[in-house]
């Protein structure tokens, strides 16, 4: 099970958990939990540490000056199905507030290749669950049941998931479209050199379920 972290204040080098290879493996989809408790686990692992398996992928600071509006650093890690791996992006985005951000992610401005993109129920005011429907070139179409959820911290901090669900009442299984999996959450929180920038933590991953082609 997931172990209890009081938010950022907790952590720090001295909280930084080193995992057995069985823990080190295990993957985002396979995680028991929605709330807050999920980012801090992932949040709380040490990057450095050999049986995790993090390797930096990109340094967005390296190609993009801060006057392009967003630096991201991201990292990746395999998980234990073998399928996409994990995925770590630190960014910093430019003159935005939190509130606008807020915005940004609960509207979701999709791809093309998002066909449908509805709100199937409505928990709380922070608290929805929406339907996605997407078509990618080569692969058969994909549809996913996706909670999302906002928690605001003590700190003022936000907490934002977007977990996928197996199933829903209101959206009855449909032998023509293959139900993905996929999970991204976000620790949102203003910079602390600069507060008229922000901080952006995220975790993500994803099973395509279905066929998938490698070169994609």
């Amino acid at each position: 099970r997931l172990r209890q972290v009081q938010g950022p204040d907790a952590l720090g080098k001295k909280g930084v958990v080193n995992s057995t290879e069985e823990e080190a493996k295990a993957s985002i989809i396979d995680t028991e939990g929605f709330d807050q408790n999920l980012f801090w686990k992932f949040y709380n692992e040490d990057l450095a540490d050999p049986a995790l398996k993090w390797r930096k992928t990109v340094n967005m600071k390296d190609v993009r000056s801060e006057k392009d509006g967003c630096t991201a650093t991201i990292h990746q890690r395999p998980n234990k199905n073998g399928g996409m791996d994990i995925v770590r992006i630190d960014q910093i985005y430019r003159d935005i507030s939190v509130d606008v951000f807020l915005t940004m992610v609960d509207r979701d401005q999709q791809p093309d290749h998002v066909k449908v993109y509805e709100e199937v129920e409505r928990l709380s005011p922070d608290d929805k669950i929406m339907y996605l429907r997407s078509k990618i070139p080569f692969m058969s179409e994909r549809e996913t049941i996706v909670r999302m959820k906002r928690e605001k911290l003590d700190d003022g901090t936000y907490i934002v998931t977007m977990r996928s669900m197996a199933e829903h009442p209101k959206i009855p299984v449909n032998p023509s479209y293959v139900r993905n999996e996929l999970l991204i959450v976000r620790w949102i929180k203003p910079n602390a050199e600069n507060p008229s920038n922000l901080d952006v933590i995220a975790f993500t991953n994803m099973d395509m379920k279905g066929y998938f082609p490698s070169r994609l």
